[in-house]
């Protein structure tokens, strides 16, 4: 059987100060009242509970600890993808075409672009809310 460990490990092994209180996961309180009845302890909550119990962050749709594990995973693996690979990302892979294509490419709107049916409007792409502040 595997098991989990508690969402407050989790939070540790993430860098996050382990929580002593559910009003340190949500502030809503209907879900702190859930979270207490329960859990005898905050120690008890399970990973996943925990995990989408957490309040968003402003301008995200996951709270942060779902985020922390998130880009830990797409940078490790973006690090290691085999397509960054001198064996693989070459013009033999990709072809002559497709070579050029790829270095040509200067925005994540033309990807979009290319991958829609002709003719699908494309107002705005990006990877940020429109008017968010990005330090």
């Amino acid at each position: 059987m595997v098991k989990l460990r508690s969402y407050n490990d989790y939070r540790e092994a993430c860098q996050y100060p382990r929580v002593t209180d559910v009003d340190q996961i949500t502030g809503d309180l209907a879900v702190q009242a859930q979270l207490r009845s329960l859990y005898r302890d905050v120690n008890d909550i399970e990973f996943y509970t925990g995990l989408f119990a957490e309040d968003t962050r402003e301008h995200s749709a996951v709270g942060p600890m779902i985020g922390r594990l998130v880009g830990v995973d797409a940078f490790s693996q973006a690090l290691t993808n085999p397509l960054l690979s001198h064996n693989v990302y070459n013009p033999e892979t990709f072809s002559q075409v497709g070579w050029t294509i790829i270095h040509e490419t200067k925005s994540l709107a033309e990807i979009v672009r290319r991958s829609t049916p002709t003719g699908t409007p494309v107002f705005r792409v990006s990877f940020t809310r429109e008017g968010a502040r990005v330090e």
